[in-house]
């Protein structure tokens, strides 16, 4: 068993849902998916969360890390920031943030840049974010994968993340962003690559 004092790094799940269907995902899109959502929702709204997180870290130089998952993480960023506000004030050394998105949302690139935004506010600290940008390589594989669209729509948001990160990160200039693309690939996907 690892030692508790150890620990470094926090997952913190923003969502229980998701606005895509894989086919490989291995997450059941029941209506259950709903209800655990609306009680995340509901923890969000209180100290739930920071409280739970100080009982696993108590000392406040030992979480550097904090990473966001879901469902689609994107979209849980509003409900989440003051959450990841009182985390930053409390643990003075977290400074690393990593998020994975499927970058279809129509407005995934606002919650990014509101994610940003936030960083940017504690400028006495180098911010660093790795943002995975989910895709699983061309249109024919990652449609048929993910969904009819989702390459135009993947496409398009990348696009628009591009032509507007450089003036947004200019206005944080403590936040640092690494962004990177992962896939995940079946074995039909690797033979017809």
């Amino acid at each position: 068993m690892s030692n508790i004092k150890n620990r470094k790094a926090c997952v913190l799940y923003l969502t229980a849902t998701c606005n895509l269907n894989c086919v490989y995902c291995y997450i059941d899109k029941s209506p259950a998916l709903q209800k655990i959502d609306n009680l995340l929702d509901e923890c969000y709204k209180t100290n739930y969360f920071v409280d739970f997180i100080k009982e696993l870290f108590p000392n406040p130089n030992q979480l550097t890390n904090l990473e966001f998952w879901g469902g689609e993480p994107s979209f849980g960023i509003p409900r989440a920031i003051p959450t990841i506000k009182k985390l930053i004030e409390y643990y003075p050394n977290l400074n690393h943030f990593m998020m994975s998105t499927n970058l279809t949302l129509p407005n995934v690139n606002d919650y990014i840049f509101q994610f940003i935004n936030t960083l940017g506010e504690y400028s006495q600290r180098e911010m660093h974010f790795d943002l995975q940008l989910s895709i699983d390589g061309p249109t024919e594989i990652n449609d048929r994968n993910r969904g009819k669209g989702t390459t135009k729509k993947f496409a398009t948001n990348f696009a628009k993340l591009v032509s507007s990160i450089d003036e947004v990160l200019d206005n944080n200039p403590n936040v640092y962003i690494d962004a990177h693309v992962k896939a995940t690939l079946d074995d039909a996907a690797i033979a017809e690559l």
